[in-house]
């Protein structure tokens, strides 16, 4: 799935055998709650940023044990790296907002 924030700085490919073949997450923590997000958790190494890794703004809070990952110019959430935090079943994940990867599919359908 190719997939990019709204302004198009960052884009990116997840490779996962089908959104509907992995388990979307409605976390509920403070911050995906209100801003909704839906995450999927490919492995690290199945994601592929392609352009606008390096201006990526981060942000932690509380625990301070995921760090929240955002487009600086649009805001755009891309989701949360893990920080080598490997709690499902011992891989290292990515948490994606599927709700980017969903929108794009859908605009080049």
């Amino acid at each position: 799935y190719h997939a990019n924030c709204h302004c198009g700085q960052l884009t990116y490919t997840v490779y996962i055998q089908s959104l509907t073949a992995h388990k979307v997450n409605s976390c509920n923590c403070s911050i995906c709650t209100r801003n909704g997000y839906l995450c999927v958790y490919p492995e690290r190494q199945d994601i592929i940023f392609h352009t606008g890794y390096d201006r990526l703004s981060m942000y932690s809070f509380g625990t301070m044990k995921l760090t929240h990952i955002f487009c600086p110019t649009c805001g755009s959430s891309v989701g949360a790296d893990l920080n080598g935090k490997v709690p499902l079943g011992g891989i290292d994940q990515l948490a994606i907002n599927a709700s980017i990867v969903i929108l794009w599919e859908q605009f080049m359908s």
